[in-house]
């Protein structure tokens, strides 16, 4: 392939990243546990209740003020510990690598990084990032998102991460395909 080519796939594929992260944030919104377990510190998060308000306060990352969002808790984007405030749980998923396989085609691999403070990691139904774990990939998992292949768990291990001092979680990849736009 050309590298003028590939320049062109490359731009159309970026392009279609967000309507990836989109799709990926619909199909999160509908699994209230997953947003029950990573609302706050509560050791039975599950018992709760939770309002589609409270949910959608969790995936907005900027305010209209332009601040951050203390009550973000979905990103797509890598972790950074410096900038964490608070004892919370959270979720990043953020494309780590673009595999070109034609001019028209190319595979896109999304990390997930399950993020939960220590001195909230266990609660009654076990250990919070475990639950987390669980209910992100029945969310995700062989779901489509309006591309050419749906989401799947790539076949290596989802693994147990330490991202920062008091900050433990998962980190895995699910694996999709974009085309460039007006093709099949």
């Amino acid at each position: 392939m050309s590298s003028a080519n590939m320049n062109i796939m490359a731009v159309q594929t970026l392009d279609r990243l967000e309507e990836v992260q989109n799709q990926i944030a619909q199909l999160l919104v509908k699994n209230t546990d997953l947003f029950k377990l990573l609302r706050d510190a509560n050791p039975n998060p599950l018992a709760e209740q939770i309002t589609e308000q409270d949910i959608e306060d969790m995936t907005i990352e900027f305010l209209t003020n332009g601040e951050r969002n203390s009550k973000c808790r979905l990103f797509f984007e890598p972790f950074i510990p410096e900038v964490q405030d608070g004892v919370v749980s959270q979720i990043r998923i953020f494309p780590s690598e673009i595999s070109p396989i034609n001019v028209y085609e190319a595979d896109v691999f999304l990390d997930i990084e399950v993020i939960v403070h220590q001195s909230i990691s266990r609660i009654m139904q076990g250990r919070r990032r475990d639950r987390i774990l669980s209910e992100l990939l029945k969310s995700l998992n062989g779901q489509e998102v309006k591309m050419i292949r749906p989401l799947m768990l790539v076949d290596r291990s989802v693994r147990v991460v330490r991202f920062a001092s008091e900050w433990w979680g998962w980190i895995g990849r699910l694996k999709t395909g974009v085309t460039a736009p007006g093709r099949c």
